[in-house]
């Protein structure tokens, strides 16, 4: 079979790019346009990047590319993902054997991470967020893409964020063929509408506990069209809260721009719960063919445990997907919760092409590869992390 031809859109001709020609180029341009009008740190703060587009017949795939910044997000930075935030999780483990065995290893790890160029690395489909949902690519465009990136990158790593077995079965195969090795990123969590209607009657009472708290508490459900500069001002907050305030500061780390961006452009879709009148509750939803994620999610977390608004959040958020027919690609974190609401757990990736890398940064990453496959996956899954 002839190769489809590879186009790149930088920014030296991304203003020649026909949004409309690809799959979801309407979500692509309402997204991408405000950053690439802006420097991206002006709409999340830690994340300092170059964008790029890469084009294949009716594909459109954003890609980002780095040299060092490591003080950006995880989402552009493997020396934040793999180092600086994971010594942040290590107490997640609840183990103070294992804690350490893994601190000791981290810090092996990171005397040598700068000095073989961590974070000089191309990621293609780079939403600038945790979960980036995927077209469908074949074998041959994926090659294509490839060799593409290797004639313009060639002292870069090639990686492709966010494959998962769970949405992406045949890509993640199709990618290992072509050499790539599967790094692992995180655990993350999948529902799909027609197992949650169909669940076990565990999940079937959990679920109707999270609608009782949410009919006990009276909260009000706004849509979208009803958000006012106000309410995403606040939905601002209440991700900081959550996602920077108590998990961490690696998290990307949305401005207000983003946020009324993403909203009055719809490349989000939000919902959120009032009481008398104030915001308590959000989440965004990424919507992506059949698919959905929430890049934002928030909440009061100074209000009462018993008040359960991430229960209602995530409640409402399966709802949406079951009425729309959406797979719902609930992200990583809290497994035991999401669990026992019916979602699957899968090892997500970064799938990353090394072979055109000098001799040490290849021992380098196959060397990380295997100890996160080895040991941190089967620990993860294990605790439901």
């Amino acid at each position: 079979m002839e190769n489809s031809a590879v186009t790149l859109y930088t920014k030296d001709n991304w203003e020649k790019l026909k949004w409309e020609h690809f799959q979801e180029g309407q979500l692509l341009k309402s997204y991408f346009l405000p950053l690439l009008k802006n420097n991206t740190n002006n709409l999340i703060k830690n994340v300092h990047t170059s964008l790029g587009f890469v084009a294949i017949d009716d594909i459109l795939l954003p890609y980002t590319v780095n040299e060092e910044e490591y003080d950006n997000s995880y989402v552009c930075s493997p020396y934040n993902h793999y180092i600086t935030y994971s010594k942040e999780e290590l107490s997640m483990l609840n183990n103070k054997l294992l804690e350490a065995i893994f601190h000791f290893l981290l810090g092996l790890i990171s005397k040598f991470a700068k000095k073989i160029e961590i974070n000089k690395v191309v990621y293609i489909n780079n939403w600038l967020i945790s979960t980036n949902l995927s077209p469908s690519l074949s074998k041959e465009q994926l090659k294509s893409i490839k060799n593409t990136m290797l004639a313009n990158y060639p002292d870069y790593l090639i990686g492709f964020r966010s494959i998962n077995e769970g949405l992406y079965p045949k890509l993640k195969v199709d990618l290992e063929a072509l050499q790539f090795q599967m790094l692992p990123s995180r655990f993350v969590y999948i529902s799909r509408p027609e197992e949650i209607l169909n669940a076990t009657k565990k999940v079937r009472n959990t679920l109707n506990r999270d609608k009782k708290l949410l009919d006990k508490n009276e909260f009000d459900i706004i849509q979208h069209d009803d958000f006012t500069k106000e309410d995403l001002i606040r939905a601002k907050q209440l991700y900081d809260k959550l996602y920077l305030e108590k998990y961490s500061y690696n998290n990307p780390q949305f401005t207000e721009d983003f946020i009324l961006s993403t909203h009055a452009n719809r490349a989000l879709i939000y919902v959120g719960l009032k009481k008398d009148g104030v915001l308590e509750g959000v989440f965004g939803s990424k919507i992506f063919q059949n698919m959905m994620a929430n890049p934002v999610l928030g909440y009061n977390t100074d209000l009462p445990k018993e008040k359960g608004l991430y229960r209602i959040l995530r409640y409402l958020a399966v709802q949406e997907s079951i009425n729309n027919q959406r797979l719902y690609h609930q992200s990583a974190g809290v497994g035991r919760f999401k669990y026992n609401r019916g979602a699957k757990g899968y090892p997500e990736f970064t799938a990353i092409y090394i072979k055109h890398l000098a001799k040490r940064k290849q021992y380098f990453w196959k060397s990380l590869c295997y100890l996160l496959n080895r040991f941190a996956i089967k620990i993860v899954d294990k605790k439901k992390l």
